[in-house]
């Protein structure tokens, strides 16, 4: 499956939650909106082997304070907590969404070589190159 696949599910994702908060636009949040894929931390193979997840992705409000975060988990759901305001500690809503067309051992493998490998770290993912297939991608160790 292509890559773009992968990142069209999670913009699909993200589509969910920002229509949840249509008062939140564009010009309030870091980089107009961005979705960043954070894995800077932890790295992908860490959080897929010891978290059952992939790293999160991300989009900020203009004071780098999460508005939304969305955890792929190995059972090919998605976790999505927002931060409705840019000082809010707890979520201000929270729900979980299965993925429709992919799979999230694929999504790892795919994250896993498009950032990781590339020494790509807490990107925007549309900084990302997406043109590869999941068949060409290694397993994560």
């Amino acid at each position: 499956m292509n890559g773009y696949e992968f990142k069209r599910e999670i913009e699909r994702i993200f589509k969910v939650a920002r229509n949840m908060y249509p008062n939140v636009t564009d010009d309030m949040l870091d980089t107009n909106g961005a979705i960043y894929y954070m894995n800077g931390n932890d790295s992908t193979p860490f959080d897929w082997n010891c978290n059952n997840r992939l790293c999160e992705f991300f989009i900020f409000h203009k004071n780098e304070i999460g508005f939304i975060k969305a955890n792929v988990n190995s059972d090919n759901t998605v976790d999505v907590y927002i931060f409705e305001t840019d000082d809010a500690m707890q979520p201000t809503h929270k729900f979980t969404e299965e993925m429709e067309k992919v799979k999230a051992s694929s999504f790892a493998r795919i994250m896993n070589y498009i950032a990781d490998d590339n020494g790509l770290w807490d990107k925007p993912i549309d900084e990302l190159d997406w043109d590869v297939d999941s068949l060409e991608c290694d397993e994560i160790d």
